[in-house]
C-alpha cells in the first residue's frame, strides 16, 4: 500500500532526514513536507501518517494535533521532539508513537512497520465486539476516538458515545504487562502475544493502549530503560550485564536507546549517582 505521509518540523534538516528514511523504507509513499503547524493545517490534506514536531515556532505540535483530531480521528500521529517533558501531552491527543531526536532510521522503520500492521488489521477486521455496562456492542474501530483507563475502568469514546468497558479487556492488558515484564530478557512479537492471550491483534493493541496510554512497543522500551536505571543505581553489574538483562545482545545499542530516553549514556548516569 502506498501511504500518504506528512512530515512537519520547523527544522528543514529534520524534515529532509525523515523524508529520506521513509523513502528508503518504501519508495512509493507520497510524502508532503511542512515547516509549521499552520502550514500543515492550511493544506487540508488527508494523510495516513503524520510525523509532527512538538516544539515548533508559532503553533506547537500539541495544538496542531488537537485541530487535526477534530477533523480526522484515524490519521496516525507520530511525534518527534528533543524533549521528554511532552510525553503525557502526546498521548492526550492519542498519538500513535513518540520519537526522541536525534531520530534513527531504525526507529522510523519500526513505526512504519507498526502503522502498516495496524492498517492491515483494520482492513481485515473493521468491527470489534466489546462488553460494556450497556451490554455487548459491535463497534467499528475506525469510529473509536480513544480509550482511557480511569477509576479502574476503561472508557471508550466512539462517535458521540462513551462506553465503560467491562473488566475483561483491562484484565487482559494487565496480564500481558505482567507476562512481558516478568523476564525482560525475552522479546515477544505482537503476533505471539495475540496467540498467547487469545485476543485479535487489533483488539489487543487498542486495549493495551487504552489501559497504558501507549503502544506495546513504546511501553516495553520505556519499562526496560526504567528498570535499567534501578540496576545502574543499586548493583555493580557492568553495562554489558545490565544490557543483557534488559534483552539487548548489543551493549552499544542498549546505550543508544538509554541515551535517547534520558539524554545521557548509562555510564554517565551511573557516574552522576556516585558523586
Amino acid at each position: 500500500m502506498a501511504y500518504k505521509i506528512a512530515v512537519c518540523d520547523d527544522e528543514r534538516s529534520v524534515v529532509e532526514k525523515i523524508q529520506n528514511d521513509i523513502s528508503s523504507y518504501r519508495e512509493e509513499c507520497q510524502i508532503d513536507r511542512f515547516y509549521s503547524g499552520e502550514e500543515l493545517l492550511l493544506s487540508k490534506g488527508k494523510y495516513d501518517i503524520i510525523f509532527l514536531d512538538i516544539d515548533m515556532h508559532g503553533m506547537n505540535g500539541i495544538e496542531t494535533a488537537k485541530q487535526i483530531r477534530e477533523k480526522d480521528k484515524n490519521v496516525k500521529i507520530i511525534y518527534v521532539t528533543s524533549y521528554t517533558d511532552y510525553v503525557n501531552y502526546a498521548f492526550s491527543v492519542h498519538a500513535f508513537a513518540y520519537l526522541l531526536k536525534p531520530i534513527q532510521r531504525v526507529d522510523i522503520y519500526k513505526q512504519l512497520e507498526e502503522a502498516e500492521a495496524y492498517y492491515k488489521d483494520v482492513q481485515e477486521s473493521k468491527t470489534l465486539r466489546f462488553a460494556t455496562k450497556e451490554g455487548s456492542i459491535d463497534q467499528n474501530i475506525n469510529e473509536i476516538y480513544y480509550m482511557e483507563y480511569t477509576e479502574r475502568h476503561v472508557v471508550m469514546k466512539a462517535g458521540d458515545q462513551e462506553y465503560v468497558l467491562l473488566g475483561g479487556i483491562s484484565e487482559v492488558a494487565k496480564k500481558m504487562q505482567e507476562y512481558m515484564t516478568a523476564d525482560l530478557r525475552n522479546h515477544y512479537t505482537l503476533q505471539e502475544l495475540s496467540e498467547k492471550f487469545e485476543i485479535p491483534l487489533t483488539s489487543m493493541k487498542v486495549c493495551f493502549k487504552g489501559v497504558y496510554g501507549c503502544s506495546i512497543y513504546a511501553y516495553m522500551k520505556s519499562y526496560r530503560m526504567q528498570a535499567a536505571t534501578i540496576l545502574l543505581r543499586d548493583t555493580s553489574d557492568s553495562i554489558a550485564e545490565i544490557a543483557a538483562k534488559m534483552g539487548y545482545d548489543n551493549p552499544s545499542k542498549f546505550s543508544e536507546v538509554f541515551k535517547k530516553e534520558f539524554g545521557e549514556l548509562p555510564s554517565e548516569f551511573r557516574k552522576k549517582l556516585s558523586k
